[in-house]
């Protein structure tokens, strides 16, 4: 995924038009009091009370984006003294296991802005943080935007997608900061970058969410098509194509399409769960003939989006593994007044192995303390870096 699209999922915040602030912009404080062990509530919580800062907040955005006689940095430090408290409810929310609550109408609005204002706090605080030289805490602001991005990851596509943009974000800021980690908070990001990796990735949830809303779909259509009415819009091709089927013939499709998409899901699941795979096969639509054709509207008219979970997946998760080569290489730095000669200096041989290319990382000593890190990737990723910039160069 670019880094526009990225930055367009969370709303990119240097296309916010600039506008003065015009009184109290805070909703009314209220008590951040923790309840049940969803921590996806307390994250829906805390976007909708920032749903409550109306167009305010993102005025506010805009002043840090434009000249309004004021620095960037006082506008990112307003930005958190007047929204910040939505924060713990985010870290309380992190505490916990997080999962998809049904019935909630409200978190649509919620995943669509509440949750890109979660992440563009998350981004001023560590800013602030770094700025005030605090980089332990700048730090933990940034890992807990990270894990944040998993929490969220547990509902419908488009969750998943979110997550994948804010948490590209997320990682190339800490690319921009991990020279300045000391010993111990490199080897807090090598830590958290591992046991991330050990967790199931909400992504499987996600998947779960999308099968089952896509078979409902081509029950909605087989259903449709049997009777004389015109059906609703978003299936009416869908319905088309199976009316052009003889009655005998659509149920043999129906179990087609079914068995197709199973088998499909199936197959993602398992090279989820499999490290070493990296998924060479073309990304298309599954299937042959009509239930092909059919499978290939889904997206196009329902508005799922059930395809490229296999590249954010890969992608993600190699940053996740160069983050925790990244702690292990600036660890090695401080003991050593160098970095590395080679990987293998490391002797770490679980680490420095790339499971998408098959390989081990690309590494490469630029000074005694700098270097250049990153994944060859694959035909369907291309190469990856910890930063969506991609090859950054190093500060002198």
């Amino acid at each position: 995924m670019s880094m526009l699209l990225c930055l367009a999922i969370i709303t990119p915040l240097h296309c916010i038009a600039p506008e003065p602030i015009q009184g109290p912009a805070s909703p009314a404080p209220v008590a951040l009091s923790s309840q049940g062990q969803n921590g996806f509530e307390d994250y829906a919580r805390a976007a909708e009370w920032l749903l409550d800062a109306g167009p305010e907040f993102d005025k506010l955005i805009g002043e840090a984006y434009y000249p309004s006689g004021r620095s960037f940095l006082e506008a990112q430090r307003e930005l958190v003294s007047r929204y910040g408290q939505a924060l713990e409810w985010v870290r309380n929310g992190n505490a916990k296991q997080a999962s998809y609550p049904e019935g909630r109408p409200s978190l649509d609005q919620a995943k669509a802005t509440g949750f890109s204002r979660i992440a563009k706090l998350f981004n001023a605080e560590a800013y602030v943080h770094f700025a005030d030289g605090k980089t332990s805490a700048g730090l933990q602001s940034l890992l807990n935007a990270l894990q944040f991005s998993e929490g969220v990851e547990v509902g419908p596509t488009s969750f998943s997608f979110f997550a994948h943009g804010s948490r590209g974000i997320f990682f190339s800021l800490l690319n921009d900061h991990l020279p300045e980690l000391s010993l111990d908070n490199a080897a807090k990001v090598e830590s958290f970058a591992d046991r991330i990796l050990d967790q199931t990735p909400g992504i499987e949830t996600t998947l779960s969410y999308t099968h089952t809303a896509i078979l409902n779909i081509v029950e909605e259509a087989f259903r449709a098509a049997a009777g004389a009415a015109a059906a609703p819009d978003r299936i009416a091709p869908m319905v088309g194509l199976i009316r052009g089927h003889s009655v005998g013939q659509r149920e043999a499709l129906k179990q087609d399409v079914i068995r197709t998409l199973n088998d499909h899901f199936r197959q993602i699941r398992s090279n989820l769960r499999d490290a070493n795979v990296s998924w060479l096969v073309p990304e298309e639509t599954p299937g042959t003939g009509a239930a092909r054709e059919l499978l290939d509207m889904i997206e196009s008219t329902s508005g799922i989006i059930w395809r490229g979970f296999r590249r954010v997946h890969l992608q993600d998760r190699t940053r996740y593994r160069l983050l925790r080569l990244h702690g292990k290489i600036i660890q090695y730095r401080w003991t050593h007044n160098r970095v590395p000669a080679t990987l293998a200096d490391l002797s770490d041989a679980r680490i420095i192995q790339d499971p998408l290319s098959r390989t081990r990382f690309e590494y490469k000593p630029l000074s005694p303390t700098t270097f250049e890190l990153f994944s060859r990737g694959s035909p369907d990723t291309g190469p990856v870096f910890l930063s969506l910039r991609g090859r950054v160069a190093p500060p002198p």
